[in-house]
């Protein structure tokens, strides 16, 4: 996974910043998703990101948005065949207060429950609770978009009875549930089949909404539009849970599909890894980061997913940029003026080597956090006097070279 950051930096012989804002937003031209669901349905306490004792279910995938040329508008999903509320119920053990006396229950209400990352995984999440066949993945169901990509979206199904689109921004909400004591070691069953499908909607322009993306057909309409998600578009077409995701408990007298148990199955982790920068672009003071001084001009990020919590990882990255100098510098419009500069890194004195593997150790599987502040120095100031006048920048790319 590449990840680039454009550095900015205004330099005129009176040090004047100049800032550049665009007048108009464009829709992003290219739009790829992607979607993994979880290879084992566990019905757990707490499952994932959620941290409220009171939230009981599992995680069914995530969605990866990647997208290019401009930001993304009013992101919404669309659903079919028990992906909205009240049609979703199963059986098993339950008690209706902590500490008391477990029975089997048959009417176990559950819910799809969305949790969308506009900013990034490290940023405010959105966590909305499905209602009805479509559904907005942020606050509002108009005027929003996504300018940070990738744009990640995860999928849970939960034992919450909020059934009208409620929102929260924060995973300590119970989402209107109460503290129920469930027995993990035990069956959790469907009343019935568990196969809901879904798509992802865009809306074209800024001013357009959740309304706007078609609920069957054709995966284009004037206004919006069906994403191909792992190159398929159109209304029903991903499945939240994947082939073998559930327990079809053979030899029960129904020969119901539901949860897997921790007795049953032992958890599968398969680690993956990406690599973020918090900004985008960026500028700072150039004169900061003369000689031995070092200036903080971005943080990056690198978050493990679906890694055990009991293991840390290691990965080996490397830094460029858009120079053909094998060496970092900032770039004036005339290609003979430019400036050397020395990218840092925390927790490491050394200069980062120019497209050379350095580890990183001790990462922790998310929703825990692995970041490190980027800082430039080494900047020569009689260099830069003997330097034109005007805006220098570069692009700073990092790569994931390999995992441990």
């Amino acid at each position: 996974m590449t990840q680039q950051v454009r550095i900015i930096i205004p330099f005129s012989l009176l040090l004047v910043l100049i800032i550049v804002s665009p007048l108009k937003i464009t829709a992003a031209t290219n739009v790829q998703a992607s979607y993994v669901p979880e290879p084992y349905l566990y019905l757990q306490q707490s499952p994932g990101a959620f941290t409220s004792p009171t939230m009981v279910g599992a995680k069914l995938g995530r969605l990866t948005v990647e997208f290019t040329g401009g930001p993304i508008f009013n992101p919404g999903v669309q659903t079919s065949g028990q992906g909205g509320y009240g049609n979703i119920i199963i059986s098993g053990m339950l008690s209706n207060y902590p500490g008391g006396t477990k029975y089997y229950n048959t009417y176990i209400p559950m819910n799809v429950v969305t949790v969308a990352y506009p900013y990034g995984l490290s940023g405010t999440p959105y966590v909305h609770t499905m209602y009805g066949s479509r559904q907005a993945l942020l606050i509002d169901e108009k005027k929003t978009q996504v300018s940070i990509s990738p744009f990640i979206v995860d999928f849970y199904l939960l034992n919450t009875n909020a059934g009208n689109g409620q929102y929260s921004t924060t995973f300590e909400s119970n989402l209107g549930t109460g503290q129920k004591d469930f027995d993990f070691t035990t069956q959790y069953t469907f009343n019935n089949p568990f196969n809901p499908t879904y798509a992802l909607g865009l809306t074209k322009t800024f001013g357009g909404g959740l309304w706007q993306i078609p609920t069957s057909g054709d995966p284009v309409n004037q206004d919006a539009f069906f994403v191909e998600i792992d190159g398929v578009a159109g209304s029903g077409t991903t499945p939240f849970v994947g082939s073998g995701g559930l327990n079809d408990h053979a030899g029960n007298s129904n020969d119901q599909t539901g949860f897997w148990n921790g007795t049953e199955i032992p958890t599968q982790y398969d680690p993956y890894f990406e690599i973020l920068f918090q900004d985008k672009t960026v500028t700072f003071d150039l004169s900061k980061a003369y000689g031995n001084n070092k200036e903080s001009i971005n943080t990056v990020e690198i978050i493990v997913n679906d890694g055990d919590p009991a293991e840390t990882y290691e990965v080996e990255i490397a830094f460029s940029d858009s120079s053909n100098e094998n060496k970092f510098q900032l770039k004036h419009p005339d290609a003979n003026s430019n400036i050397d500069f020395q990218l840092f890194i925390e927790g490491r004195t050394e200069e980062i080597p120019y497209n050379t593997p350095i580890p990183w150790e001790n990462l922790v599987p998310f929703p825990n956090e692995n970041k490190r502040t980027l800082s430039i120095g080494g900047i020569n100031a009689t260099h830069v006097q003997q330097r034109l006048s005007g805006s220098y920048t570069d692009t700073i790319y990092v790569n994931i070279i390999s995992t441990f």
